[in-house]
């Protein structure tokens, strides 16, 4: 299931397709204080929402309202950093088809277009873009 933010309430959205539970797991992977937040309104009673998307520096800080982890008694971690074992292992799972890409890449461009690749990151066109250095 593919959530696009600008179009609906991504908190109201998770909430319909759990039939009102909310996710028991949460995991951001953005720069987003936005995200942040609404991960933490849609995780279910006793879930668990794992921050990994670090915010840069200046960003308003994230308004949480502690009743909603006190009431729903939710976990909120975070993670950071890796070792060059961990991206060997993540390699290893997109060469050998363990994770399946194609659902999420939707745009494809050689480095020659790679101007364009950055004007769709930007105006979020889409969900992952490959830039290819030998194309």
């Amino acid at each position: 299931m593919y959530i696009c933010t600008e179009d609906e309430d991504v908190v109201q959205r998770c909430r319909e397709e759990t039939g009102g539970e909310g996710p028991n797991i949460v995991v951001t992977t953005s720069g987003s204080v936005e995200a942040h937040e609404q991960a933490i309104e849609m995780v279910s009673h006793r879930g668990y929402v794992n921050l990994f998307g670090g915010l840069p520096k200046g960003t308003r800080p994230m308004s949480v309202l502690s009743n909603t982890i006190h009431y729903k008694e939710c976990f909120v971690t975070g993670s950071h950093g890796c070792v060059p074992r961990h991206h060997e292992i993540a390699v290893r799972l997109l060469e050998n088809g363990s994770v399946r890409t194609e659902p999420i890449i939707t745009h494809h461009f050689p480095l020659s277009r790679i101007h364009e690749a950055f004007e769709a990151m930007e105006s979020r066109q889409g969900m992952k873009i490959v830039v290819h250095p030998q194309a």
